[in-house]
Order: structure tokens, then sequence, then C-alpha cells
């Protein structure tokens, strides 16, 4: 846990929130799970590690079943060297290309609120320019009232988030039911969202110093075994793995999920993987029932910690909070680092 306790929240209804009389400790949580006796998730080859919160003791606290996988874990539980991986990673974050997606996000956005009567030639003209078939200059020839200041605005936009992906193919082997991984080309990355995930998009390739670490492969194929402890018949899945760095500066927060309280798209996913948190407040995860309102966990991730649930096809929705500079903080920005992963079952 790298000297910084995590503090989690279970329960709750509303708006985004962090701490309140509810908040507990991650030693009380630790120690609801031995009243209640712990919970090990078994794969046909090997006993899962104990995880620092499941689905079991939330139903517990929540006094109502959560019939879904949640499972918060780290990745000394993994049986992985937590501070060797990332010490190991960490330099890969900071060669990580602008997610420029963000910048035209924002103006999609930002024109819809002033012009709602032109959503139709506004969404035409994104989708071409998403795409990047058309420059941002051919927006001043649609028929919108665009002044000087509302374009200058427009060019204004900054990214906040850097990023890159990789994908892999797991699947084990018979007789011996070992995983086996391997590298699948991925030249655009879509999600099964009706928002404008669903879009395609183009990103850099993930740093061979992560895809090629063992304690990288050791993760992919400890997921595989997860998902296969959940649903024992699985022996194929897709994984696509999102490197993603979120930076913030003075009064500039920065969101991960502009979309808000959502899912996205995979039949399991781990929504952070946290590498580091730099000057930074905020980042916290949440975790919905299926209103979207009934809070399940809120926590907010120390290094070297991770949230696996279910995703597509499940009632779980989740949020993270924006960043945004840590009060009194030296440096002229903040930086969340994470990895996070979509695992699709192989129909």
């Amino acid at each position: 846990m790298d000297g910084t306790e995590s503090i989690i929240q279970i329960g709750g209804k509303g708006e985004k929130t962090s701490g309140s009389a509810n908040a507990v400790a991650l030693s009380r949580c630790q120690a609801l799970r031995q009243n209640a006796g712990a919970f090990v998730a078994r794969s046909q080859e090997r006993q899962m590690s104990t995880f620092l919160m499941d689905e079991v003791i939330l139903s517990q606290y929540l006094e109502a079943e959560v019939p879904y996988p949640i499972r918060l874990f780290d990745l000394n539980c993994c049986g992985i060297d937590s501070h060797q991986f990332i010490s190991d990673i960490l330099p890969s974050f900071s060669q990580l290309e602008w997610d420029l997606y963000t910048i035209k996000n924002e103006q999609f956005d930002f024109l819809l609120r002033f012009f709602p009567e032109k959503c139709e030639q506004i969404t035409g003209f994104f989708n071409e320019y998403y795409a990047n078939h058309i420059p941002l200059e051919v927006l001043q020839r649609l028929a919108i009232d665009l002044d000087a200041g509302i374009y200058q605005y427009l060019q204004s936009i900054r990214p906040h988030r850097k990023r890159a992906i990789a994908s892999f193919d797991l699947f084990q082997e018979k007789p011996t039911r070992e995983w086996i991984i391997a590298k699948r080309p991925l030249d655009t990355f879509t999600q099964k969202t009706d928002d404008y995930r669903m879009r395609p998009r183009t990103f850099p390739n993930m740093s061979n110093s992560i895809i090629d670490h063992v304690a990288f492969k050791n993760l992919l194929i400890y997921l595989a075994r997860l998902v296969q402890s959940i649903r024992p018949e699985i022996q194929c899945l897709q994984f696509i793995c999102h490197q993603v760095s979120i930076v913030t500066s003075f009064n500039q927060p920065a969101d991960n999920a502009p979309e808000g309280i959502h899912q996205d798209g995979a039949d399991y996913i781990v929504s952070a993987l946290v590498i580091e948190r730099r000057n930074v407040q905020g980042g916290t995860s949440i975790i919905y029932g299926p209103d979207k309102q009934t809070i399940y966990l809120t926590v907010t991730l120390q290094p070297g910690q991770g949230i696996f649930q279910a995703d597509q096809g499940s009632d779980l929705w989740h949020d993270v909070t924006p960043i945004v500079l840590e009060l009194n903080s030296s440096g002229g920005e903040g930086v969340r680092n994470i990895l996070g992963f979509d695992i699709l079952i192989d129909r």
C-alpha cells in the first residue's frame, strides 16, 4: 500500500462524494472480513488471493445482496512486487502522447450548449472532425453564428489526458490448462456505448517496457483466472489495456470520465489500477447500483491498488471524480497514472 491507507466508503446515495460518517478505514473493512469469514475465489489451478474488499463483504455491510463481482485488490495480493513493477514502468508514462479526442469532446459539448438548435449540423460536422477527415476551420463555413471569441475559445482548449493502448488474446491450452498470451493488432478502438466512446479512435501502442514485463504478463493471467473463477467455462478472453495519464494544473481540474456515471461496454473491467498519484486530490472511484444513485463503494485507490468489476450485462455502474492540484503543492501540475483493462469473453 506504499505507506498510504485507502479510505473506503460503503453505501450511500446521491451525488459524487468523498468522506462522510459512513467512511471507514481499510483496517475496519478487514475486520469486517474476519467476522464474515475471508472470501477466497478459487480457480481450477490454484486458490486466488484474498481481496481487500469484495461483493460478499459489501452485501453484508449494505444488508442487501450485491449480485455481481466487485473486487478491490492490490498487486502484492496478486503475487506481484508492487514497488518494483511500478518503478519499472513509471518512466513510460512521461512518454505518452496527448489524447486529442478530449479536446474534440469538449469542443462538441461547448457548441451544443451554446447552439442547441444547431444540433444536427454540429453533430454532422463532429462525426467527420472526430475521424480527422476535416479540420476545425471548416466549422466557420457552417451556418452557425460563431463570433471570434467563441472560435478562439474552441482553439484554446487544451488536452488533459495522455493515452496508449494494447490488445491481447488469452486462451487456456489443453491439457495443461496454462494461460497463453498472444498480442493482437488494434488499429482502432471502439466501445459498446451510446455516447462519444462508440466512435472509432486511434491511439499509440503501449510501451514494450510494460508489454514485455513479466509482472504485467502475470497480471493478465491473474485477471484471466479471476474471470474463470466466476465463469468456469471460460477459456478464451480478449484484453484491451489502457495506459492513461491524467494531468491537472492550477485552476484546471482533469476528468477521466466526462461521460459521468457509465459502463464501458466490456464483460468485465479493471476501471483503474493506480500506478502513481502525484500532487493531486480527487480521483475517487465510485461504484453504483442499478438506479445509478445507490452507492455500493467509494474508494480513492492508492498506487498498486485496483478495482475489478462486472460491466456490460450487469447492474453495476461506475464513475471517478476529477483530480485537482493538491493544496500547497510545490509542483506546477498533478498527475494520476493508471492502467485500465477491458475484458471481453470470446463468444
